[in-house]
């Protein structure tokens, strides 16, 4: 769901019965570059976040980078449709 200031929310429930809500939010830098922020409360690992950078080669390809809390620091080729 979009709230104001073009952040999104999530509301999610898993099989063991875990309540995980979220808000994440992408502000685009540039025409190629934007900042991707999302945080999240699970009711078993409590607070996870992650903050990285995406940028965009064309309208299927980008390239991400960023710091997530429980894992570090990671990077990838994602692949929208």
């Amino acid at each position: 769901h979009r709230l104001p200031f073009l952040t999104y929310s999530s509301l999610t429930l898993d099989t063991e019965g875990d309540l995980r809500p979220g808000l994440s939010r992408e502000l685009q830098l540039t025409s190629r570059l934007s900042w991707v922020n999302e945080l999240e409360y699970d009711t078993h690992s409590k607070w996870e976040w992650n903050s990285g950078l995406k940028y965009r080669l064309n309208k299927t390809w980008s390239f991400t980078g960023g710091f997530h809390s429980d894992h570090g620091f990671g990077a990838g080729l994602n692949f929208q449709w």
